[in-house]
């Protein structure tokens, strides 16, 4: 499994997350259905040049729509697929200047169900993020 992320607009802030399957694998695998919404699954902090945070996102009261024991609340991804979400950042807006992006990613509740047990899936990076 690998986690791609990807800055696709900086007004407003919009990133492209997605699970990927790589083409060489050996096999297909199970991932959660949902990514969003916006800090539930995929969390995002923002950090000036000083290393000031300057926007964080705020964790939703969730209810969850799918039932994370469920084989219908898991896709199936074959070798060279993806399963991905653009999550916009609403409530930001960030003055011209270079920033840091942090991109935090958790599976959980959706560790797998009877037969295909998923453990725990986490990711977290660190992009640039230049606003003009």
């Amino acid at each position: 499994m690998r986690y791609l992320v990807a800055v696709t607009e900086t007004y407003p802030l919009s990133i492209h997350f997605s699970l990927h399957n790589p083409p060489g694998s050996d096999e297909a695998i199970y991932v959660p259905k949902p990514l969003g919404p916006l800090g539930a699954f995929v969390r995002v902090a923002v950090e000036d040049a000083d290393g000031d945070v300057v926007y964080r996102t705020v964790i939703p009261k969730i209810r969850l729509k799918l039932d994370p024991n469920k084989a219908e609340s898991y896709l199936v991804l074959e070798p060279g697929y993806t399963h991905g979400v653009v999550l916009t950042v609403e409530d930001l807006r960030l003055e011209p200047g270079d920033y840091r992006l942090r991109v935090e990613y958790s599976n959980l509740p959706y560790r797998g169900f009877v037969g295909h047990p998923l453990g725990e899936l986490a990711h977290d990076v660190t992009l640039p993020l230049r606003v003009d």
